[in-house]
């Protein structure tokens, strides 16, 4: 039972360390999901319309099983938005994508022209299940932003 317990907090910890912060509140967003797993595996795009001030906006997507596939997930902003993005798991789990468009160290975060782009890479993650996840965009800056969201699911 120790040994149990000692497992499941590792797994935690070392989830926490693949991750980053976020906040939620409501925005239109538009987005495309998936409902098989063979579209699942297909790139997911949301897109968030969030308004000037604290803002935030959710969108679901079908995540196949994580213990087999990995995946990635590129977010675009304006370089003047602060944007953070998490995926809540259908067991409840909130993972930390990416922290902030603004992190030009930790995710691969580069300027393009007006939009700053991020890249997280995230490995198997066998503790979480597949379903339907949650994707949290959060916009910690004053100017309204749109923000794109891909999250893509490959076999390692």
């Amino acid at each position: 039972m120790r040994i149990s317990v000692a497992m499941a907090a590792c797994g935690m910890v070392a989830l926490s360390a693949v991750a980053c912060t976020g906040r939620t509140s409501g925005a239109n967003h538009h987005g495309s999901g998936a409902g098989t797993t063979v579209a699942a595996l297909q790139p997911q795009t949301a897109t968030f319309v969030l308004a000037a001030g604290y803002s935030s906006g959710q969108h679901q997507i079908t995540a196949p099983s994580p213990a087999n596939y990995e995946f990635d997930v590129t977010i675009s902003a304006s370089a003047s938005a602060n944007v953070s993005l998490n995926a809540r798991t259908s067991g409840g789990v909130i993972l930390r994508l990416i922290s902030s468009t603004r992190d030009y160290q930790d995710y691969s975060c580069k300027g393009q022209g007006s939009q700053n782009v991020c890249l997280g890479r995230f490995p198997r993650l066998p503790a979480q299940r597949g379903g339907t996840w949650t994707l949290i965009v959060s916009k910690r800056s004053y100017p309204a932003a749109t923000v794109r969201v891909v999250i893509t699911f490959a076999k390692p």
